[in-house]
């Protein structure tokens, strides 16, 4: 994965084979502020 900028956006870029994805990088923003706010550490599901 790297990250990219695609229509003037910021994106993950991950690549499998000729498949491509793309994400919205804030997500990794937004993961970064709410593990911070919960002491580095929540449970999921």
């Amino acid at each position: 994965m790297h990250r990219d900028t695609k229509d003037g956006r910021d994106v993950l870029v991950c690549i499998v084979g000729k498949t491509v994805l793309l994400y919205d990088a804030r997500c990794l923003d937004d993961l970064r502020a709410v593990l911070k706010a919960h002491g580095d550490w929540m449970e999921l599901g």
